[in-house]
Order: C-alpha cells, then structure tokens, then sequence
C-alpha cells in the first residue's frame, strides 16, 4: 500500500517513496512518501498563511477537532491495524492509541480558554489571556506514533496555532493515513470559509 503526505488539504506524494517494514516479518508492507526540501517549505508556507484566519475563531476551531475525533473514531477499524503491521503492538494496544487521540481531540474541543484574573485589587490587576503564536512543528517517534502525535496536535490546533507534524520514518503510514482522512477537516491556506465547511464535512 501507500499514502500521501497532506499539505494544504491537499494529498501529494514526494519526490520519490522508501519501504516502511512489519517489524512481524521483517519485509515492507508499504510505500511512504519522501517529502522533499521543497514540500517542507510549502507545507510550512502553507501553515503560515493558514494561521491567519485560523487563530481567529475558537468555535470553529472546537467544531473541527469534534469533527476529526469522529471521523478517526469511525475509522479505528482501519487504523488500529494499520498500526499493528507498521509499529508491532498488539490490537488492543493499537486501538487504544488510537482512541487516545480521539479523547485528546474532544478533550480540548471542551476545554474552557477563556481569560482569567490572576491578581485584582486596589494597586493592580492581572489578567492571564492566552493567544496563538503562529506554525507548531511537531516531529513525532516510532514507539507511540498518533498518541504523541496528538499530544502536539490537539492542544497547539485548539489554542490557535497551525501545525506541521513530521513523523518517525519507521512508522509513518498510520499518521499518514490520519492526514489523509481529516485533509478536508484541519486548517489551510486555501480555505476562506472554515466554519462551514468545518460544519458540513462529513464525519
């Protein structure tokens, strides 16, 4: 098999694949992309130009991690043993990891940012309020690939930042296949209607 990298809600293939292996048998099973100089680039252009419209609304960006913890959720039948062949943990292990990223995505679709007062009285008053920064690079390991993946992802996606996540090249095809899957979900350039395609995207 083989999947593609997603760059502006767009599923590209590199320059050229390397073999991942099932650790099981020893051998390839599949074919990742080979993200080259230049795709990095437009992936982090990408983000950046995403960022601006993306930090601007928090109910946008709570709809569209409760869509893509749905859409992974329906899709845990598929990926659970994706992760198995790649990574070699058992079923169970893997679906777990797998629910952990949906649990973290509708974590912080619910969490509470609003400002808070730190310190108010008759000489001061502080307010803690929380904002965006701009493009999270996120580089994940083999060992626990879409959990640790988002780990990065939800909270820096939830808060306002853009991301571009790089994973492990010995495990790369689940997380792939996750970008494939919520390509039409998570900010981009491209788009000047989030909310509503966010809204209307099927889960």
């Amino acid at each position: 098999m083989s999947v593609s990298m997603t760059i502006d809600g767009r599923l590209v293939g590199g320059d050229g694949t390397f073999p991942v292996d099932d650790p099981a048998v020893g051998t390839p099973f599949a074919e990742a992309p080979d993200c080259t100089d230049e795709q990095l680039e437009a992936a982090v252009r990408a983000a950046q130009s995403a960022f601006a419209q993306w930090r601007l609304d928090d109910g946008t960006r709570r709809a569209a991690l409760l869509v893509a913890a749905q859409r992974i959720e329906n899709s845990i039948d598929e990926l659970a043993p994706l992760f198995v062949q790649e990574q070699g943990k058992p079923l169970k292990e893997a679906a777990g990891e797998v629910a952990s990223a949906i649990q973290w995505l509708r974590y912080y679709a619910d969490l509470d940012l609003s400002d808070e007062v730190l310190q108010k009285d008759d000489y001061s008053r502080v307010d803690l309020i929380r904002e965006p920064i701009g493009v999270v690079a996120a580089i994940t390991p083999w060992n626990s690939p879409i959990g640790l993946a988002f780990w990065k992802l939800a909270p820096a996606l939830r808060a306002g930042n853009t991301i571009v996540l790089k994973p492990s090249p010995y495990t790369p095809i689940t997380t792939l296949r996750v970008g494939e899957l919520l390509a039409d979900i998570l900010p981009r350039a491209s788009s000047t209607s989030f909310r509503a395609e966010i809204l209307s995207a099927p889960s």
